[in-house]
């Protein structure tokens, strides 16, 4: 995900649970990452919605389904404020170029930063959390 001048990376199992699903999330940004509660979740025949709280904000991941990717966006917010949104995707682990077309659309979808510049804001967020 890329949300306004930030990157993470999330990784998220899906399992069946009988009739219906449970997840895993977890996430790394630059040296931080651990695991995610998942608060709700939803899942249709070609959508995602995945809600999760991190450092007290809340976290809304919604994703539709194009072709074997899921894409979509994540929205960030904290006592009504808007942290940070922007373009969020899944691809299956298993699939060698998932990771390779993700990335592509992620940059299709605004000016990419840097590697430095990446570093500094998630330095930087790292410190205001």
């Amino acid at each position: 995900m890329e949300p306004t001048n930030l990157s993470a990376e999330i990784e998220l199992n899906f399992q069946p649970d009988g009739a219906s699903w449970k997840a895993e999330m977890t996430f790394k940004a630059g040296p931080d990452g651990g695991a995610l509660p998942i608060e709700e979740m939803r899942v249709t025949d070609d959508s995602v919605l995945v809600r999760t709280k991190l450092e007290g904000a809340d976290v809304r991941f919604a994703f539709a389904r194009d072709g074997d990717l899921l894409l979509g966006f994540v929205r960030v917010t904290e006592k009504g404020r808007l942290l940070a949104e922007g373009p969020a995707g899944l691809a299956r682990a298993s699939d060698t170029n998932g990771m390779t077309r993700l990335v592509a659309w992620l940059d299709a979808q605004g000016t990419p930063i840097d590697a430095a510049r990446r570093d500094a804001v998630i330095e930087h967020s790292h410190d205001l959390f």
